[in-house]
């Protein structure tokens, strides 16, 4: 019975960021230098009510996946934002991991640890960026 009734799971989704460092002098003609560098990565989590069996549904958690991807991607010839891994956990697991972390790095004196965004504060991000760049484009412009 238990196995139909909807549960709260996290669907936490990680980015590797890279940046193309043969842009940084190329004037914007011909074709622009390859010479990419990782540069870390994000986590974007996603809280959804899900029964057990749909949380167990590899195919339904993957579509979920590809639901949210031209969201969080994105690639130009300067940088890119790529998938490279998720995986689903009971809000309560995944509560549990992230205060372990958090205590791991107090403990290891590393510093402030920083949560992952959920996938609308990505969004929000996102189209703060967006509004910045256009009133730099007008700014430009002018």
């Amino acid at each position: 019975m238990r196995k139909h009734l909807a549960t709260l799971f996290v669907l936490t989704i990680s980015l590797q960021y890279r940046e193309n460092y043969g842009a940084h002098a190329w004037e914007g003609e011909g074709e622009c230098p390859q010479y990419w560098k990782y540069k870390g990565g994000s986590e974007v989590v996603i809280s959804k009510s899900l029964t057990v069996s749909e949380a167990q549904d590899h195919s339904h958690l993957e579509q979920l996946v590809e639901d949210h991807r031209s969201h969080l991607e994105n690639s130009s010839d300067y940088s890119s934002e790529h998938m490279f891994n998720w995986q689903i956990e009971t809000k309560r697991e995944w509560t549990k991991r992230h205060l372990d972390e958090q205590k791991s790095y107090k403990s290891m004196g590393i510093g402030s640890y920083t949560w992952p965004k959920t996938f609308n504060e990505v969004l929000e991000d996102k189209e703060k960026s967006r509004i910045q760049i256009e009133k730099w484009k007008a700014e430009q412009a002018s």
